[in-house]
């Protein structure tokens, strides 16, 4: 599994929750940092702009943010780096949280060749065209979504965008809704450990 931090985040931040799903799974969990630094943390790609024009009112739900392609290539490097060692791709489970669940998303559907899975914990939708495209030249994998009903900073209503966008074009995708906000409570904590045993786990 790898496991993708949200913006702002140290790039400690998932490894006690990676920790957690490879002991209960027995699977790898590699827990990579993002590349720049952001509020004392770090993130995948600037936000900067992308804040102001949410702020404006603006609908981002089919832009790419700038950073996002090459922070998708990064990712998949690593996916890349992992096949060298003898983990092919459909061996691994790619997730996230909140910018990391935006990139995991992003570099799975993009993916060279299929992955085990894909987890967005606390996701949105942005991207739309670019992720549709990308969806009808391969083979994408499954895909579990968990989200806030109360989540303020990336509301439940565009998670559920998402989730009717990945069934609209055939994407075998669970959504796990949760009373709370913005964070990882203990159901989605299980649903991951679920779903990694099932796509990738040891057998």
């Amino acid at each position: 599994m790898i496991l993708l931090h949200g913006y702002g985040a140290p790039a400690d931040d998932l490894v006690p929750l990676g920790a957690t799903v490879s002991r209960a799974t027995g699977c790898l969990a590699v827990m990579p940092a993002g590349p720049e630094p952001a509020a004392g943390g770090r993130q995948w790609w600037s936000l900067d702009d992308w804040r102001r024009r949410r702020a404006a009112g603006e609908d981002l739900s089919d832009q790419v943010p700038a950073g996002l392609e090459e922070a998708s290539r990064r990712v998949q490097g690593v996916v890349r780096t992992l096949g060298a060692r003898g983990i092919p791709p459909d061996r691994v489970v790619l997730a996230g949280f909140s910018q990391g669940a935006i990139l995991a998303l992003d570099a799975g559907l993009s993916a060279e060749r299929p992955l085990g899975g894909i987890g967005v914990l606390s996701g949105t939708l942005i991207a739309r065209s670019r992720w549709v495209a990308a969806i009808e030249r391969g083979a994408p994998p499954p895909v579990l979504m968990t989200h806030g009903r109360d989540d303020s900073l990336l509301t439940f209503n565009r998670a559920d965008a998402l989730r009717q966008l990945l069934a609209e074009h055939q994407v075998t995708t669970t959504l796990v809704p949760f009373a709370g906000g913005h964070t990882i409570p203990a159901v989605a904590r299980e649903r991951l450990i679920g779903f990694v045993r099932a796509r990738v786990g040891q057998r």
